[in-house]
């Protein structure tokens, strides 16, 4: 759910129950890199492009969202480039700053 309760969305109509986990936010990630994988031999599929986004405001658990997107981008885990991983906001403008300030 959702705690902004925004007129364009359905989501905000659930309520909020809680934020993911970072830990839980890569787990998502993992099971669609798992998902991509070939059943026969061949080249694999890699995780290219991530959209944080739906079922919750992503900046109102920044706290969460920059870690997971930080272990995305990390050469040793997913390696997936800064470009690629995109945050998608009903405007949260102070979390914006923030975001914009790499902190």
């Amino acid at each position: 759910g959702c705690s902004l309760d925004c007129t364009f969305c359905s989501t905000g109509k659930r309520g909020f129950n809680r934020n993911l986990t970072a830990a839980e936010i890569i787990g998502q990630v993992w099971v669609a890199r798992k998902a991509f994988m070939p059943f026969e031999p061949g080249p694999d599929r890699p995780i290219t492009n991530v959209v944080m986004m739906g079922m919750g405001e992503p900046l109102l658990n920044f706290d969460n969202v920059v870690d997971a997107m930080n272990l995305m981008m990390e050469d040793l885990a997913y390696g997936i480039s800064k470009r690629r991983v995109t945050v998608s906001t009903s405007g949260v403008v102070p979390a914006l700053d923030r975001l914009g300030g790499g902190t």
